[in-house]
């Protein structure tokens, strides 16, 4: 194949939680090698990116980002060179604390696309200075979303803001943790 799905799992989740079962879809449909990757850190039952409610402070939740953004740059460039893909051929894609992650990733190193499944953009995450407006970020919503916070209403509008190229979807069937499968049919 000649392009490949990062699939990043949202927080206490892991790569192969069945809810996840439309990522495979998603890749099908785009001709996409899929690959997960968990996140690094262990948290309750699964794994995080890092925990943005951290009680030790901020610069706590740096450490755990910045970890967690070393970690994922090593894993993608190591799929990059054994299946000779460039940042190009990924289409970068995640559910929740892993859409921010894919977000982030897209805009700042580049991507084909960027799928964020039921995502935030942190507002304490500032606008990366090579900001890359020119991937395409399909910004998917659950139209049933339980998990809903000011910060998760705000993230399009601050991406938009510093001009990323978002496509606003949503899934009208989908909560936070129960994924439809017309969220398929809607990419």
């Amino acid at each position: 194949m000649t392009q490949a799905i990062i699939f990043l799992h949202g927080k206490q989740a892991d790569k192969d939680n069945p809810k996840y079962e439309i990522v495979k879809n998603i890749a099908k449909k785009r001709n996409a090698e899929l690959i997960g990757i968990n996140a690094p850190l262990p948290y309750k039952s699964g794994f995080m990116w890092f925990d943005k409610v951290n009680r030790l402070g901020e610069e706590a939740v740096r450490e755990q980002f910045n970890y967690s953004l070393n970690y994922l740059l090593s894993e993608i460039n190591e799929i990059i060179k054994e299946r000779n893909l460039t940042f190009d051929n990924l289409i970068l894609s995640g559910h929740s604390q892993g859409g921010f992650m894919a977000a982030y990733l897209g805009i700042t190193y580049g991507a084909k696309e960027v799928i964020t499944i039921c995502s935030d953009y942190p507002q304490s995450f500032d606008k990366p200075k090579n900001l890359r407006k020119d991937v395409l970020i399909n910004w998917v919503e659950a139209g049933k979303e339980d998990y809903l916070s000011q910060d998760r209403i705000e993230s399009y509008k601050r991406l938009i803001g510093w001009g990323c190229n978002l496509k606003h979807l949503v899934d009208a069937n989908s909560t936070h943790n129960d994924l439809s499968h017309t969220i398929v049919d809607l990419l």
